[in-house]
């Protein structure tokens, strides 16, 4: 199999390493094209930053020269490097400016060690992440080789995207990807579905087909905090709401080990008239409105999108402000727990105080597909063997014609979850 490097235009590493270096022209490449792939899979840092683990660079790289390599690259300017904290961050790399507006070109490597190795880790990851699929993973998998793209209006899309939302041509790549029906799905440790369309932005999303065919998306509305109304309707011990008794579900929520463990608390911070109040706002997907119009009244107006943000950031995982504890001020915290002082205690709890700001956001990615992959996807797969669906991450895209067929096979999971959540349908 020939192996490829991603790599900016005008990126020519003959051009950037010294003369004893000049064969290793393809680990310089690899390097680069290491970076360009974490952007285009969104999974650098907030500033751009990728992780890159000395222990990994060294299985694929040169083991002799892959650090002078690096320090070449550093030098000319090519690349930058955050130091790294022990325990914490590897070394954090990012591209130079100039590199950012670049289209991206297609390398083959060349260097037989090179492929051989990169090939073992492929080997190796793909061997890794084969665990984790389901028999309905494997479905969609195939399912998504139907997935075409418009290539003309994703163009013209391309040539409008600001160069921030396209660093590095990162969604062309994923065009081309799509296009020429490089097809990836990997299941995360939480059980989350990455595929071609996971980083995709949304004007990208309308010019997707299927047998020449747009496609529409549903989606959940508020669909974690929905989920986190759920997990504390579990949670609400018998006797503190009058409806709590009542509540039955055919669907039981999966296995949660974090949340057993710290039952016992979590049920004693239930106080359910906080929680349905809470409930009741999620299910009718006006939540963040809410939120929006708490801020305006407090003096700090901002966008439903600013209010998502930071209700994720400074709610849901809200993180200490340094190593020593310390709390830093936020406006929607504020607002959040004097108007759900349960709810911020509940989600205080599970995140260990802030000390684990990630714990409840990966409990939600856990159960957010359980629902929409093991249960919506599968009915609507075992029901309609023929259609057509890819997903992301709480959303499915489907047809035009399959629009209600799925908008069912939600609608029946909520029935049985007896948690009716809000749709939402566009195509975007």
């Amino acid at each position: 199999m020939q192996h490829i490097s991603l790599l900016p235009s005008s990126f020519d590493a003959a051009e950037v390493l010294p003369r004893r270096l000049a064969r290793y022209r393809d680990d310089a490449n690899y390097f680069v094209n290491a970076i360009v792939r974490k952007n285009v899979r969104n999974r650098c840092d907030k500033r751009g930053r990728a992780g890159l683990r000395a222990e990994y660079l060294r299985k694929i790289m040169s083991f002799r020269h892959y650090h002078d390599v690096i320090e070449s690259l550093l030098e000319a300017g090519v690349i930058h490097r955050a130091p790294y904290w022990v325990g914490k961050y590897p070394f954090r790399y990012w591209l130079d400016y100039r590199f950012r507006g670049d289209k991206h070109v297609r390398v083959p490597v060349e260097n037989k060690r090179l492929q051989r190795k990169i090939g073992d880790a492929i080997a190796r990851t793909k061997a890794r992440t084969e665990k984790r699929l389901l028999p309905i993973h494997r479905k969609l998998k195939r399912i998504q080789r139907r997935l075409s793209i418009d290539p003309d209006q994703a163009q013209c899309v391309l040539q409008d995207l600001p160069e921030d939302s396209n660093p590095f041509d990162a969604q062309g790549i994923q065009v081309a990807d799509i296009q020429e029906q490089r097809f990836r799905l990997t299941v995360g440790n939480c059980g989350r579905v990455f595929n071609n369309i996971t980083s995709l932005k949304r004007d990208l999303r309308r010019t997707l087909r299927c047998d020449g065919n747009p496609l529409v998306g549903l989606d959940i509305s508020c669909c974690q905090p929905s989920l986190l109304a759920l997990l504390m309707l579990r949670f609400t011990p018998p006797g503190k709401g009058k409806n709590v008794t009542s509540y039955k579900a055919s669907l039981c929520l999966p296995p949660l080990p974090l949340l057993s463990s710290v039952s016992g608390r979590l049920s004693d911070c239930c106080s359910f008239p906080s929680v349905e109040r809470f409930a009741d706002l999620c299910l009718s997907g006006s939540l963040y409105q809410f939120l929006s119009k708490a801020l305006a009244e407090n003096g700090h107006p901002a966008t439903l999108s600013q209010v998502k943000q930071r209700f994720l950031c400074d709610v849901l995982a809200k993180r200490k402000a340094n190593r020593l504890g310390a709390e830093y001020p936020s406006e929607i915290e504020q607002i959040f727990k004097g108007e759900f002082p349960s709810v911020w205690q509940f989600i205080r709890i599970v995140n260990g105080q802030g000390w684990q700001h990630w714990e409840l956001i990966r409990i939600l990615q856990q159960v957010e597909s359980w629902l929409v992959i093991q249960n919506v996807c599968q009915r609507f797969v075992d029901k309609h063997p023929e259609e057509f669906l890819i997903t992301l991450h709480d959303a499915i895209y489907v047809r035009p014609d399959a629009v209600e067929l799925a908008r069912t096979a939600f609608e029946d999971v909520f029935a049985d979850l007896d948690f009716p959540m809000t749709l939402k349908v566009g195509s975007g």
